[in-house]
């Protein structure tokens, strides 16, 4: 009987010793040595350790975190995972293990083969140890090798070198985010230098499309001299802006050929007042009839008396002075500038109608035009100033010798004024016909950006 148990024992060792012969290795732990010589070998690359994989939390801390977690793990037995490192491709078609077989479960090219512990081999290098996606790149699914999920857990290894390669490609990408955007950051740079660009050639542009100053001033002029040929408004010629406008024209033109013989009435002339450079409209057309001074009707009431009297006595006096040559005194002029302020003063407290009101205004205003021309150092050759033209070209040249201007009419002297304007106005005409319409020059062409 002892024989028998011995030479049973002897061969169920035997048997124990063949089926250990034919088990596999388990891959409970990280094996280097199955991948083969050729495998290629990749050298870690410098990484930015200032590098941050979420908000507070930098490369270095991270990889230290990956590291512990990989030490961690490989103090944990394989069974803790959900699976069984010991199984044998005898029993793969077990219904209780199916599958079977012991590819790397750090790669996820066995599509048909068998996991550890013969569950579908998916395992990858992207692969959670706790679900079947990536902890960076994809959200958690079930329990590794259970029926609460879809894939199974890693070795440390695999773990380890799946934290690695995930740390190095957010490197790249951050690296890869850097230089877009120094792209798009030099992109900008560009588009405002073209923007600047943009705005220096319109600003070009435009000037060169626009008369310059001088230009617009020989438009403005030509614009007058027109007015003043065709039918001015009789404002523009008691105030003798007409008269001036054509005087100028005539006077200031070296090429001008010697017109026709259009003769100028003396009773004309007689009436013309004349002035200086003098840019207030100071003129002492008013004062030509010994200094009586024609009042309006609103200005003869009894409320205006006083003022009134007052101011026609000094001007008497200041024109007897003119009359033999002498300027007017600053205490007349004082006295003549106090009585118009008065007498403006009760006009404007007066109860006047519109009518009365803008004619004694309108009065006054040319009062104080003879008043402004008194204190003219020149005014006595103004006062007694005499035509000696007989015509018009006579009279152009007479008043550019001597450097006057027409100055505005007194009441009375509009038809005067009338006659002298259309007579420049026709010799004019004659000696510097208008030139048909040209259109406006056309500047460079510039191109748009």
């Amino acid at each position: 009987m002892k024989a028998t148990v011995n030479r049973l024992g002897a061969l169920l060792l035997a048997g124990l010793a063949a089926l250990g012969g034919l088990a596999p290795t388990a891959y409970a732990q990280f094996n280097p040595n199955r991948f083969p010589s050729n495998f290629p070998v990749f050298t870690p690359q410098p990484i930015n350790p200032n590098f941050q994989i979420a908000p507070g939390l930098r490369i270095n801390q991270a990889a230290f975190n990956t590291a512990v977690m990989g030490r961690a793990l490989g103090n944990i037995p394989p069974y803790a995972f959900g699976f069984n490192p010991y199984s044998s491709p005898l029993l793969n078609s077990s219904p209780f293990m199916p599958g079977g077989g012991f590819p790397s479960p750090m790669l996820s090219t066995n599509g048909g083969l068998g996991g550890f512990g013969g569950f579908p081999s998916t395992a990858s290098l992207s692969t959670n140890p706790y679900g079947s996606g990536s902890s960076l790149t994809t959200g958690g699914g079930g329990y590794g090798g259970s029926s609460y999920g879809g894939g199974y857990g890693e070795d440390p290894g695999a773990g380890f070198l799946r934290g690695t390669s995930d740390v190095i490609r957010e490197q790249g990408n951050y690296l890869k985010n850097v230089q877009s955007a120094r792209i798009i950051q030099t992109s900008a740079d560009t588009g405002r230098l073209d923007y600047r660009r943009r705005l220096i050639e319109e600003a070009r542009y435009e000037r060169m499309s626009q008369p310059t100053a001088e230009e617009t001033r020989q438009l403005l002029l030509a614009g007058e001299l027109n007015r003043a040929r065709h039918e001015p408004p009789i404002s523009d010629i008691i105030s003798a802006r007409s008269l001036n406008d054509l005087l100028h024209h005539l006077a200031n033109d070296p090429a001008r050929p010697k017109g026709p013989n259009i003769a100028v009435d003396d009773e004309v002339l007689k009436k013309i007042n004349v002035t200086g450079v003098n840019p207030n409209g100071a003129s002492v057309g008013l004062l030509k009839e010994e200094g009586n001074l024609q009042w309006p009707q609103p200005l003869m009431t009894g409320e205006f008396k006083a003022p009134r009297e007052l101011l026609s006595k000094t001007l008497r006096n200041a024109v007897q002075n003119l009359k033999s040559g002498e300027s007017v005194g600053s205490g007349s002029l004082n006295d003549l500038k106090t009585d118009l302020a008065q007498l403006n003063l009760l006009v404007s407290k007066s109860e006047l109608s519109a009518t009365d009101f803008i004619e004694a205004k309108s009065y006054l205003d040319q009062v104080a035009g003879a008043v402004r021309a008194l204190g003219d150092k020149d005014v006595a050759s103004y006062f007694n100033h005499r035509f000696n033209a007989k015509n018009v070209a006579e009279l152009v040249d007479d008043m550019r010798t001597k450097g006057l201007d027409f100055a505005p009419a007194a009441p009375g002297d509009e038809g005067a004024y009338r006659a002298l304007q259309q007579a420049l106005a026709a010799y004019d005409y004659i000696v510097s016909p208008p030139a048909s319409a040209k259109p406006a020059p056309t500047p460079p062409e510039v191109k748009q950006p």
